[in-house]
């Protein structure tokens, strides 16, 4: 059951859970009603252990009855009917369990009703989920339970040799795939914070060039070479790779530990202003950026990942100096030559769903910095790109 996606969960799935025993994954519920503080709480409980442990699923709408051995099994379905639950459980547990856990709740329609299925992810290790501000709670074989002080603090210690060792793999994995593409000028990385080899299955992905083509990269550069690529995107040691290796070269990566990285070297061209400057075209930056996370988002949910991602942006400057170019108007700023390195740290691509514009100006906003200017000026207040821009962008 935990194999197939939330997402494609209908009535017949849930039938054959029918008999299932609870375990410290899975949990039944013949209702949910939230009509009480302290069934509120109960609900918030429930779904703050399951972060706090290995993560699963809460299916209410499904009667559950002891089984002979003790343990708690699902005996049939009983629809719920109230289509306001799923906000109301929403709400509990962004009012009761701090810090947010990572989590997603549908409504799988069944005869009679529908059962709500809320899928949690596990913190691993990474937080500690807290119940109205003074209670833990996680997951045992077959039921919630309330964490003791050892095992709080046992917790909070894995947490900081935990943060630490995630780090020290993400800064390692960086510098692999930079050392993948020296000659480009570009890289766009999107690194799970919760990677692990094998968490991207070649075979979950096995259509994936043709749903790029006609999605994320659709607009990008529109060329046969460029499209020929990704629709035979090939499979190597490392996962994933399309390659255009003619002028206006790029590298699409999507290794088997879930990082997404487009590569590109049409952002940096000579440029006459004296006969010694190159040019950035920012507005490419943008759009590499742009094109980098709506394929991560796309990868990382067929791979069944909707936890926080570090977006990262490497530019390679050449010796002779840069202008940010804005359309065909060059900006007062320079940047020297050099290494940098734009970072957008823990956002979740699941939760921004389309909004993904804001992740990009917070990487452009950093690279206008580095020349000398307040802010990149392609945004408006609210994080959306400008309407020229975005024309723009569509006409290149």
């Amino acid at each position: 059951m935990m194999q197939i996606a939330l997402d494609e969960l209908k009535e017949e799935h849930l039938l054959a859970l029918l008999g299932t025993a609870e375990n410290f994954r899975i949990e039944f519920k013949g209702e949910l009603v939230l009509s009480t503080p302290a069934l509120r709480l109960e609900a918030a409980k429930d779904i703050s252990a399951l972060a706090n442990s290995a993560g699963g699923r809460i299916f209410y709408g499904i009667w559950e009855c002891k089984s002979k051995d003790g343990l708690r099994a699902a005996e049939r379905l009983v629809p719920l009917a109230d289509r306001s639950l799923q906000a109301r459980l929403e709400d509990v547990v962004a009012d009761t369990v701090h810090p947010q856990p990572h989590w997603r709740v549908v409504s799988v329609e069944v005869e009679g009703g529908f059962v709500l299925v809320a899928e949690v992810y596990a913190s691993f290790g990474r937080d500690l989920h807290m119940v109205s501000g003074d209670r833990f709670y996680r997951r045992g074989e077959a039921r919630t339970q309330k964490m003791t002080e050892p095992e709080i603090r046992e917790a909070y210690t894995r947490i900081s040799i935990s943060t630490l060792a995630l780090e020290q793999a993400r800064t390692t994995k960086i510098k692999e795939q930079e050392a993948l593409v020296g000659t480009h000028c570009q890289s766009v990385m999107i690194v799970p914070w919760y990677s692990r080899h094998g968490l991207m299955d070649p075979r979950a992905l096995k259509d994936i060039g043709k749903d790029l083509v006609e999605g994320p990269f659709i607009n990008y550069r529109r060329t046969s070479d460029y499209w020929d690529a990704l629709r035979n995107i090939g499979v190597d040691v490392n996962g994933l790779h399309a390659r255009v290796g003619t002028a206006g070269a790029f590298d699409l990566f999507v290794t088997r530990n879930g990082i997404v990285h487009l590569a590109d070297c049409t952002v940096v061209r000579e440029h006459c202003l004296n006969g010694v400057e190159s040019a950035l075209f920012a507005v490419r930056v943008l759009e590499n950026i742009l094109v980098a996370l709506s394929t991560a988002r796309l990868v990382l949910d067929r791979c069944h990942y909707w936890g926080p991602v570090h977006v990262i942006q490497i530019l390679s400057v050449p010796a002779s100096t840069l202008m940010l170019l804005i359309q065909n108007r060059v900006h007062r700023g320079e940047l020297a030559e050099g290494r940098y390195e734009q970072v957008v740290p823990e956002v979740n691509l699941a939760e921004q769903g389309h909004e993904i514009e804001p992740i990009a100006r917070d990487l452009c906003d950093q690279l206008f910095q580095a020349a000398g200017a307040i802010s990149c000026p392609f945004f408006n207040e609210d994080g959306s790109i400008q309407e020229d821009v975005r024309n723009w962008m569509k006409l290149s």
